[in-house]
């Protein structure tokens, strides 16, 4: 029994319940193949649905330090709690809502339960091995929980396109029912004693001043978070046209669920092993071959127009695989322990504002001319801006 009246056996149990609360996947798993065509039958258009994605980044942001900090002081189990409900406010809105203020409301509603969880789920679970005196079990039970999310995401998906082809509300229906489950699994949870505190206190001065003394001052550091946000920014902006793209090259919805299945595995086969591959083509090469890869894929699925277009895709899956375990392996090289976890999500928060703003100008120049037209555009500038950073990483050295 602990000093909080918790015994043994219930803290065990958080574990295994770690691992099936996990509501965002369950919610945006079935509903990722097929969201942009969701959008646009409901009535937006592919700049509405830019705004909601850059909204969308920009409350995750917003909400960032603030969710931390409640759930260092109130709990990482009321946070769970509060998060499931603002996930399935949102899965209950998009079910029976329809028009670009209701999405609104939805991706607000779903960027703050996303939020909630930022940092709160890492820390419950290293505290709970902390109290029953496992914490050197973190980096496994955490790789386990990735590898399950990654397996699961992929059953969503082929789910989520086969429930779409019949229509595609059914996404949300079928979302409604395990993502309450996953509400009343949080009421089950049991509160660990706070060990490892998401944000201390004072952390948005420490934050200022390490941007501007240890990355504004440090141009290493400085280029490759350049490097990180223009990278990001490009291959992720490109996700939102993939569905456009499969419909003008003739797929078939009830395929779309297979083919984002096929992306996650291979995106997780590359990132299981990336230090393999990374080894082998060394830092130079790693680092422009996701610049090179990301425009080729762009430019590539804009220009070469035929029912498996979606292979070029695959190309961004390597750069999706590769770029969180390098970024964050190079970005710690140039860091000192002390500060390396605020520096990373420095790193974080400038990618996805340089992403926010980008992608209402995609999908603006999508309406105006037509996806192929504007992906060929946004390859030839991936391609042009990435090296120019990677000239700016040459002359320190780092390419």
């Amino acid at each position: 029994m602990t000093s909080q009246g918790i015994t043994k056996a219930q803290l065990q149990s958080n574990i295994w319940k770690f691992y099936l609360f996990h509501p965002i996947g369950v919610a945006i798993g079935m509903a990722i193949p097929v969201i942009v065509l969701f959008w646009q039958d409901n009535g937006l258009s592919l700049t509405q649905v830019m705004i909601l994605q850059s909204l969308f980044s920009i409350i995750l942001i917003a909400f960032e330090v603030p969710s931390g900090y409640l759930a260092d002081v109130y709990g990482r189990k009321k946070t769970f709690t509060w998060s499931a409900v603002f996930i399935l406010s949102s899965v209950i809105a998009y079910s029976i809502g329809s028009g670009f203020l209701t999405f609104l409301i939805s991706e607000s509603l779903m960027a703050v339960g996303l939020s909630l969880l930022s940092g709160a789920d890492s820390a419950f679970l290293y505290d709970t091995l902390k109290q029953l005196g496992r914490e050197k079990e973190y980096k496994q039970i955490w790789g386990k929980r990735i590898f399950y999310g990654v397996f699961l995401m992929a059953i969503l998906n082929l789910l989520g396109g086969w429930l779409a082809s019949y229509e595609l509300r059914y996404i949300w229906y079928a979302a409604i029912i395990p993502t309450l489950l996953m509400l009343l699994m949080s009421f089950t949870l049991h509160e660990p004693e706070r060990s490892k505190l998401i944000y201390k206190k004072g952390y948005l001065h420490t934050l200022r001043t390490i941007i501007h003394e240890e990355i504004l001052n440090k141009p290493k550091l400085k280029w490759l978070i350049i490097y990180t946000g223009i990278t990001f920014s490009f291959f992720h902006g490109a996700f939102w046209f993939y569905q456009p793209i499969f419909e003008i090259t003739g797929v078939e919805i009830v395929y779309y669920g297979a083919i984002f299945a096929g992306f996650n595995v291979v995106s997780g086969l590359v990132s299981r092993y990336a230090y393999r591959i990374e080894s082998f083509m060394g830092k130079k090469l790693t680092l422009i071959s996701l610049t090179v890869l990301s425009g080729l894929g762009i430019i590539l699925m804009s220009r070469i127009l035929f029912l498996f277009t979606f292979l070029f895709i695959l190309l961004h899956q390597f750069v999706r695989g590769m770029y969180h375990v390098v970024v964050s392996d190079y970005i710690n090289e140039l860091t000192d322990s002390s500060i390396r976890a605020t520096v990373l999500s420095a790193q974080s928060l400038f990618a996805r504002f340089f992403y926010a703003m980008l992608i209402p100008f995609l999908g603006l120049a999508a309406d105006i001319y037509s996806v192929p037209q504007m992906l060929f555009v946004m390859g030839i500038t991936a391609l042009v801006s990435g090296g120019i950073v990677l000239l700016g990483l040459h002359r320190y050295k780092l390419v």
